[in-house]
């Protein structure tokens, strides 16, 4: 396959112009002899799931390859290579053709780029750059996506911030290429925008802000030098990146430190960036880590407060549970001695068993009642407390982690909860068997009061 690819791109290479695209490439010759159209003809074959070839004749005449009958040329011929739609992926076949495509917004939605030639992969945060005919999972994996334009205001529309993650480098090759060198200046330039705070139009172009006590405004310009320094900007630019939760206070740190630097009259961005990215870069991580220290001495208050309010929480429930088993007995205990005194008083005349039945009928409603109160005003309080427990709650999971707040809160108050519910199912089943009984006690006394 290697000695295939080598003879392809020397045919390539004979070509007298070529104009290559996203979508396809147009290759001319003066001529293509009989073995230029086999290796044309093999490599068509070979890379039919890539690529559809066609061999256009000075005459007019053309022939899809692959094809058996076609013969050498003697006149100007050209080879169209159209490139098949396949979701996510991009092919280039030229250099010329990845840098005249990296201005396209729909190279920017690939998740894989594949380009014909021998080199090292490389990768950004959302795409991998590998030599054609390489596994897809030939890199590691990707890391999380973090939504820039929650860091940096954007008031063009959003547009310079949609697809940042394909721009930022993350895997670097491990050998320097053509195909990387053309890819990482344009990836630089486009990196270098999520440092700032906002974005604003301008006459000039595009006006970047960066806020600090102080603002610094600079103007980004598409012709200035590319002199970036290729591992300092992709190395701030995933620090920012590398944990979701902290990318916004981190932006912040750098953002800032940037602003607090003096620009200097002729000064634009990003050539500021080989001048201050250094300094500000040192001194945003360490602003980064006091930051750190002081979120550390508010996170053992919070998990203080948090114990506390959660031992609060769940001692209100137990009592919940306490005074509920106490209604309980308290109920049966009034319902049982009011017809046990009044059972014993009766002359079992017909009216005595009549007021009896309904002295029976009046404790279990009383019981019922008093059961459906007591459930609904502890269902109540309890819904309260999970309320007031969630507003809290997220103001403390900006100070720790929600594993960690589940693990301090959330379980001790669900097993105070599921305790007190399998109490109120035992107090229920209780409940339910003794108003039975009465109204079974009930039912008896009108049956012999209507006999007798």
């Amino acid at each position: 396959m290697t000695t295939l690819m080598e003879k392809f791109k020397a045919v390539i290479a004979s070509s007298t112009s070529h104009n290559e695209s996203i979508n396809e490439g147009i290759f001319n010759f003066h001529k293509l002899s009989q073995d230029d159209l086999k290796i044309l003809n093999d490599f068509a074959t070979l890379n039919r799931d890539y690529f559809r070839l066609e061999i256009r004749l000075d005459d007019g005449e053309r022939y899809e390859l692959p094809h058996s009958k076609i013969e050498s040329t003697d006149t100007p011929t050209s080879c169209k290579i159209s490139k098949l739609e396949r979701p996510g992926v991009s092919t280039f076949i030229t250099i010329t053709g990845l840098k005249n495509s990296l201005n396209n917004e729909l190279i920017t939605s690939s998740k894989t780029i594949y380009f014909l030639g021998e080199f090292s992969a490389f990768s950004s945060r959302s795409c991998d750059i590998l030599p054609l005919g390489t596994a897809i999972d030939y890199l590691q994996k990707k890391p999380a996506s973090v939504e820039t334009r929650n860091l940096v205001k954007d008031a063009t529309g959003g547009k310079h911030l949609e697809h940042l993650d394909f721009w930022i480098p993350f895997n670097q090759p491990e050998r320097s290429s053509d195909i990387y060198d053309c890819w990482i200046q344009h990836a630089l330039y486009k990196t270098s925008i999520l440092f700032c705070s906002e974005i604003w139009p301008d006459e000039s172009g595009l006006k970047l802000v960066f806020i600090a006590s102080q603002n610094l405004e600079i103007i980004l310009r598409s012709d200035t030098p590319k002199t970036y320094d290729q591992n300092l900007i992709p190395e701030v630019a995933n620090w920012i990146l590398e944990v979701e939760r902290e990318a916004g206070i981190r932006h912040t740190f750098l953002s800032a430190r940037i602003a607090n630097e003096h620009s200097k009259r002729n000064d634009s961005w990003p050539s500021l960036l080989s001048r201050v990215l250094k300094k500000a870069f040192n001194n945003a991580r360490n602003d980064y880590k006091a930051h750190l220290h002081s979120k550390s001495a508010d996170t053992l208050k919070a998990i203080g407060e948090i114990r506390k309010s959660i031992a609060e929480d769940s001692s209100k429930i137990v009592d919940r549970t306490h005074s509920l088993v106490s209604t309980l007995f308290r109920d049966i205990a009034i319902a049982v001695g009011t017809v046990s005194i009044k059972i014993m008083i009766s002359n079992g005349s017909g009216n005595s068993r009549t007021e009896t039945a309904m002295l029976l009928i009046f404790s279990a409603a009383w019981l019922a009642a008093s059961l459906y109160f007591t459930i609904k005003t502890n269902y109540s309080y309890i819904i309260s407390v999970a309320k007031s427990r969630f507003v809290w709650s997220r103001k403390v999971n900006t100070l720790i982690p929600i594993s960690e707040f589940k693990e301090l809160s959330s379980r001790p108050f669900k097993d105070s909860i599921k305790n007190y519910n399998h109490i109120r199912r035992l107090a229920l089943c209780v409940y339910v068997t003794t108003i039975i009984f009465l109204l079974s006690m009930a039912a008896s006394q009108l049956v012999h009061g209507a006999t007798a």
